[in-house]
């Protein structure tokens, strides 16, 4: 049975740069002879940037009583109910803003941003679009019509956005950050560090830039840069998920499993809703042959994302491993009905089958896999055993052959043809196969195979060959 434990992949590199910023809205003097509802909006604004929002919503709110056409007050309102999570009101008071003001382009940044947050992004698009209209100078609404594009994978587009956003404002450190990570996805990775250079230096204590140049760094193979990157951006913010989540797949590509699960742990804890952290955590587990917990994290998962097939696939594997073939192949299948072009979905499946008794099953699933991957030499030679267990003979030859040819390298599957050639007696074939399998286990210092087909040889050469 195949190892449980595969590669686990980062889901979303550029998760951790999804999401709007909030828009920080500068306020208009405000004269000491003006009016009292100036003074509640002066006073919600200072309340506001300390954080004290239901203070700050009651000042505002005194403010537009005292003067229901303060476009400003609005703005602010709507911005403090957007940090707040009320989209749906908060666009009502830009809408207000708006109709008071039709040519004040924060409030189209700030209904953007509210329509972007709830999946509205053709109508945030159309107010991003109006706000660089009314001012070509607002860097924000460069920054955020690019983000809606790269999240589109427009990335063309969005880089054009970036590069506005920073040609007014070059010391703009959230352009720099989500410039970067289009660059990363479009594998630009010198640009990309570049950008997550500048972010930083703009801004030191930038945890977000951290943790988008240390996944970077990881696929780069800098594994230490990617480490401290890593370590930086949890010191700085120790509630990021995400955060966490990364580190813990950087300890599993080293090996360090334990360190993994506790990043996990601390991924989960602070984001119970984060099914790729139940996904990577139920697959440590499953490594460490604790299935039973792997289960119920796949589990966890597929509830939270019923359309996951890589968790489907990874319950599936726990099943196989766990002795439970028929509910494996029931958790593949469902695999593959969300990703059709699953392969390893497929090789489970197949396995599954096998134990279960259903030969041609197998080999249709094997069938599969080399349709989806041509040259995966491992699914030939496991169809050619499934054929030779079921004495085609041909067949089985055919496929240990063709993996042959896919990996030159495998002893393996060498000596399997060497033992089906000495049946079928073809004696000079068995030989030949057996002489370089065994040199390719001496080469790969795979001694056990060696010693086997050494046996083999002598048995051979003894009657006469």
């Amino acid at each position: 049975m195949n190892s449980i434990f595969r590669v686990i992949t980062t889901i979303g590199f550029l998760a951790t740069c999804s999401g709007l910023p909030a828009v920080a809205l500068a306020s208009p003097a405000i004269l000491v002879a003006q009016t009292t509802a100036g003074d509640f909006y002066n006073r919600g604004v200072q309340q506001a940037r300390a954080g004290n929002y239901d203070e700050a919503l009651e000042a505002l709110n005194q403010a537009i009583e005292l003067d229901p056409e303060y476009a400003e007050a609005y703005v602010y309102r709507g911005f403090i109910r957007s940090v707040q999570g009320n989209f749906e009101a908060a666009i009502a008071d830009f809408n207000l803003a708006i109709e008071l003001n039709p040519e004040y382009a924060e409030a189209y940044v700030n209904r953007g941003n509210a329509y972007y947050r709830l999946g509205q992004n053709q109508q945030a698009l159309n107010d991003f679009d109006q706000a660089t209209e009314l001012n070509p100078d607002n860097a924000a609404a460069y920054l955020l019509r690019g983000i809606v594009q790269a999240e589109a994978q427009e990335f063309s587009g969005a880089l054009q956005d970036f590069d506005q956003a920073i040609a007014r404002n070059p010391n703009y450190a959230e352009a720099y950050l989500h410039r970067g990570a289009v660059h990363a996805a479009m594998g630009n990775r010198e640009q990309a560090i570049a950008d997550f250079d500048q972010a930083i230096q703009l801004r030191p204590n930038y945890a977000e830039a951290y943790l988008n140049r240390g996944s970077l760094r990881f696929t780069t193979g800098d594994r230490q840069g990617a480490r401290d990157d890593f370590d930086r951006s949890i010191r700085l913010n120790d509630r990021s998920a995400a955060a966490y989540f990364n580190r813990g797949f950087l300890y599993v590509n080293i090996g360090d499993r334990q360190s993994a699960l506790q990043d996990f742990n601390r991924a989960i804890a602070l984001n119970p809703d984060y099914a790729e952290a139940y996904l990577s955590r139920g697959l440590v587990l499953a490594a460490l042959s604790e299935y039973q917990s792997a289960i119920a994290d796949f589990n966890r998962a597929t509830q939270l994302n019923p359309n996951y097939a890589e968790a489907h696939k990874a319950r599936g594997d726990a099943q196989l491993a766990s002795g439970n073939p028929q509910e494996a192949v029931d958790d593949y299948s469902q695999a593959l009905a969300l990703r059709a072009d699953f392969a390893e979905a497929y090789r489970g499946r197949a396995e599954a089958r096998q134990i279960l008794g259903d030969s041609s099953g197998a080999i249709q699933d094997y069938g599969q896999v080399i349709a989806y991957r041509p040259n995966d030499a491992r699914a030939y030679q496991e169809r050619g055993r499934v054929r030779l267990s079921q004495g085609d003979m041909q067949g089985a030859m055919d496929d240990y052959t063709q993996a042959i040819r896919s990996n030159p390298q495998d002893p393996e599957v060498y000596y399997s043809r060497g033992l089906l050639r000495s049946d079928v007696g073809d004696r000079q074939g068995a030989y030949d196969d057996f002489q370089q399998a065994s040199e390719l286990y001496l080469q790969q210092g795979q001694a056990q195979g060696y010693r086997n087909v050494l046996s083999q040889l002598q048995r051979m050469r003894a009657a006469g060959l």
